[in-house]
């Protein structure tokens, strides 16, 4: 939103806070808590580490399609309709989160993750038909397990 990014701006000009443009996060860090994130430059391929405190995800602004009003999507209104594999009218364009609309679509941030999983899913077996696209349960990750291992005595 282009208040949100004025004030974010306006803070780094402070010195509040350090903005990285083209970065992300690829990896949180921490024993009992989050001590650090690891992050990637996009530009430079450059990597670094963090101290940080916490992690904050801010998600689930309406967008403005922009653009993409432009490129044959089927539109209903200002979202884009998607099948229940988040496939749009166009091969190989997925679509998901408060731009998508869809029979029983809730505007909720928890359907848009889900949503990404499902699209994300559906793009990988696009790519390779070959590959698996159930992607387990979360309790059964490698990180999740070995945390249980350590509580017990």
């Amino acid at each position: 939103m282009e208040h949100s990014v004025a004030q974010l701006e306006a803070a780094a000009r402070a010195g509040e806070l350090t903005f990285r443009a083209h970065h992300e996060v690829r990896e949180i860090r921490g024993r009992d808590r989050v001590e650090s994130a690891v992050v990637f430059d996009n530009r430079s391929q450059e990597e670094s580490t963090l101290k940080v405190d916490a992690v904050l995800t801010f998600l689930g602004f309406k967008p403005d399609l922009g653009p993409m009003k432009d490129w044959g999507l089927e539109l209903e209104g200002n979202r884009v309709v998607v099948d229940r594999l988040m496939r749009t009218n166009l091969p190989g364009v997925f679509a998901l989160g408060d731009m998508v609309d869809y029979e029983g679509k809730l505007d909720l941030i928890a359907t848009g993750f889900a949503e990404a999983a499902v699209a994300v899913s559906q793009a990988v077996r696009l790519v390779d038909p070959t590959a698996r696209i159930n992607p387990g349960h979360s309790t059964n990750l490698k990180i999740f397990k070995d945390a249980q291992t350590k509580q017990r005595p």
